[in-house]
């Protein structure tokens, strides 16, 4: 059976992708998030009600996937890993279909955070987003616990749809935030008073 030479460059193209091959050429990876361009622009520099996707573990730090670390994914580091962070979720439906997916950063007067719960999260701008730098999304606050379904119903009521949508536009009011270093650099909990407080920004308090 004869392959053209246009199918044999498109299959050779696509197993470089797939395997990185040697002499495969690639394009250079700039570790900044990238997103469906209409969910970029609806979502950027907003307060987004959205879904956490994992239970806070209060003895170790949050641990990103080692592919993220690998590809220097939002530029994370040991330095922001010592604060507290989780992964949200908003599967939007209201005003475009699709999931909007983000590591996020907790303030200390945030409790510990359970899969389920709804919290409002403020995004930034996608492409500027660096988290060693600590400009990433940010967790405004805890809206419903996972088993409180009556409020998970009325934020439904509030946003639409799956109560996980766009609820303001604009940099929210932040100056009342506070973060601490929860961890050392290897993970583990820090004793308490160990470590000084950081504002929205990163700026020592």
């Amino acid at each position: 059976m004869k392959i053209s030479t246009k199918a044999f460059h498109g299959f050779a193209a696509a197993v470089c992708m797939l395997l990185l091959l040697p002499g495969c050429v690639g394009v250079p990876y700039d570790g900044k998030p990238h997103m469906d361009a209409g969910l970029q622009d609806l979502t950027n520099n907003t307060v987004t009600r959205m879904t956490v996707m994992w239970t806070e573990r209060e003895d170790h730090a949050y641990t990103v996937a080692s592919y993220n670390v690998a590809a220097n994914y939002f530029h994370w580091s040991e330095n922001d890993n010592q604060y507290r962070w989780i992964l949200v979720r908003a599967a939007m439906r209201r005003d475009k279909f699709g999931s909007v997916l983000r590591d996020a950063r907790i303030p200390d007067n945030v409790p510990m955070l359970h899969k389920g719960d709804i919290v409002d999260v403020y995004l930034p701008v996608a492409m500027e987003m660096n988290y060693d730098q600590l400009k990433s999304a940010i967790i405004l606050r805890l809206v419903c616990e996972a088993a409180d379904k009556p409020c998970q119903e009325k934020s439904k009521e509030q946003v639409g749809k799956l109560g996980m949508e766009v609820v303001s536009k604009g940099t929210p009011d932040m100056s009342g935030l506070t973060f601490t270093k929860k961890y050392d650099k290897t993970g583990k909990r820090l004793i308490a008073g160990q470590s000084d407080a950081v504002d929205s920004q990163g700026n020592p308090i």
